[in-house]
């Protein structure tokens, strides 16, 4: 199942992308978006969209949920996936699996080292990528047996808006 978790949307994600500069947040201001189903919550630069898929796989159905939005020539996405309840995973694969699945169906290439970070005590990675129109920082969490990762995509490298997105979210089991 390495294809699995946030593959499956990852169509959604390029569509997404490619119209990316083409919506803006109406008065800049940022708010705080509260998912009680994913547990978490997130600073926003305006109203995410919400997409949820479930598919089937060898080791039972699994469900991925994404919130995104783009503003200001940016775009940003949360998201999270519940396997089967009864569906193992080693944490360390599943984090490299969810970078490697994502940057390959972005078309992208890593651009640095990949970090281990942790979020209120739970074990994560933070990455970077580029493509040649596009640059991604990505942080993948897993909490209890849920991955998550959330992401940025601008133009710049550097971009602190997308850090302020990254560093906001929260996670409670």
């Amino acid at each position: 199942m390495k294809t699995r978790a946030f593959a499956a949307c990852l169509l959604f994600l390029l569509m997404a992308f490619a119209v990316h500069g083409q919506e803006h947040s109406s008065d800049g201001g940022w708010t705080r978006f509260t998912s009680e189903k994913g547990r978490l919550s997130v600073l926003v630069p305006g109203a995410p969209s919400e997409n949820v898929e479930t598919k089937d796989s060898p080791q039972g159905p699994y469900t991925t949920n994404m919130f995104s939005l783009s503003a200001d020539n940016r775009f940003y996405m949360v998201a999270w996936v519940d396997y089967d309840p009864n569906f193992n995973f080693g944490v360390q694969a599943e984090l490299n699996a969810n970078r490697d699945n994502f940057v390959k169906g972005f078309n992208a290439r890593l651009t640095g080292a990949t970090r281990q970070i942790t979020l209120e005590g739970n074990p994560g990675i933070e990455f970077t990528a580029e493509r040649d129109d596009a640059f991604v920082k990505s942080r993948v969490y897993v909490v209890g047996k849920r991955p998550y990762m959330i992401l940025g995509i601008s133009k710049n490298p550097n971009d602190s808006e997308i850090d302020r997105f990254l560093s906001s979210l929260e996670v409670r089991r």
